[in-house]
């Protein structure tokens, strides 16, 4: 997709924070135009009830909630995009 595309250098991508996290951990992507990122959207799992919650929905609740945390990954990606800057200078 967009991301393996932009590591690979061909281009720049926009995409969910929490999609390019392994790619700018590593250093393959940088973050880019931050001063024009709109915030990601709430993302929820809902469902009836608890007493009818089945496996298979408290898995997939289980797999959003681990993959996609609450507060997102953009702290942590504008501290990179900060270090990024100060080494710069």
């Amino acid at each position: 997709g967009a991301v393996s595309v932009a590591a690979a250098g061909i281009g720049i991508a926009h995409v969910s924070d929490v999609l390019t996290l392994p790619e700018l951990r590593s250093g393959r992507l940088q973050p880019l135009l931050l001063e024009w990122a709109a915030p990601a959207p709430s993302l929820m799992v809902l469902y009836p009830s608890r007493r009818h919650l089945t496996a298979r929905v408290r898995a997939f609740a289980d797999f959003v909630a681990e993959i996609y945390p609450a507060k997102g990954a953009w702290p942590e990606i504008t501290a990179m995009a900060a270090g990024r800057t100060k080494s710069r200078q």
